[in-house]
């Protein structure tokens, strides 16, 4: 009913050994109406996920459409306290070499945002940043919505614009 994409967050799977057929069987259970995105956390090692490169590895194996670098743990340590530019622009270039979006979150502000428009990034997910305050639990502000698209649209960074 209107959701185009599902994310499937892997928080806790580096353990249980069976992440790969249980993201296969949910993804069969829902056919072809809902693709499916893994998620390959950039905090991957606190929050007991599957290591990126595997979900890497498991995106492009499967043909995903996309792959999600998001932060599980939502404690002000956003994206890049984990993930350089550098190894966002690396694993941007397998995406495309590959076929697949790259999608990234993780506690995103502005000026992170304005760091990603030169990378072979498809999709910047926000939820904090777009709220009132950048509260991630207030609504969502309008203001603040119009104010990142103005922030990408005025960087002077960046060849495309990614989807926000």
């Amino acid at each position: 009913a209107g959701v185009t994409y599902a994310k499937v967050g892997l928080a806790g799977q580096d353990k249980a050994g069976d992440w790969i057929h249980r993201f296969e069987r949910l993804a069969k259970e829902l056919a072809d109406r809902v693709p499916l995105i893994p998620v390959a956390y950039a905090d991957w090692e606190r929050s007991c996920a599957p290591a990126m490169d595997n979900v890497f590895a498991f995106a492009f194996d499967t043909g995903a459409p996309f792959v999600l670098i998001d932060t599980h743990v939502k404690d002000g340590a956003g994206l890049f306290h984990w993930i350089s530019c550098e190894q966002l622009r690396k694993f941007g270039d397998a995406c495309e070499r590959n076929g697949v979006g790259l999608a990234v979150a993780g506690s995103l502000q502005r000026s992170d945002i304005v760091r990603i428009l030169d990378l072979p990034v498809a999709v910047i997910a926000v939820r904090g940043a777009a709220c009132k305050s950048n509260d991630r639990m207030a609504p969502v502000s309008s203001r603040s919505v119009r104010d990142l698209k103005n922030s990408m649209r005025h960087s002077s960074v960046g060849s495309g614009e990614p989807e926000l």
